[in-house]
């Protein structure tokens, strides 16, 4: 049990990293486009 929420943590983080990361590469494409 408890190997299987370690594992739910590990993927419900990843999944949060992955949406910061697209989140920072479109702002960054947004800024390229400004200037």
């Amino acid at each position: 049990m408890a190997s299987d929420n370690r594992y739910s943590i590990n993927f419900t983080l990843s999944v949060l990293e992955k949406t910061e990361a697209s989140k920072l590469i479109k702002e960054q494409e947004k800024q390229e486009h400004i200037e």
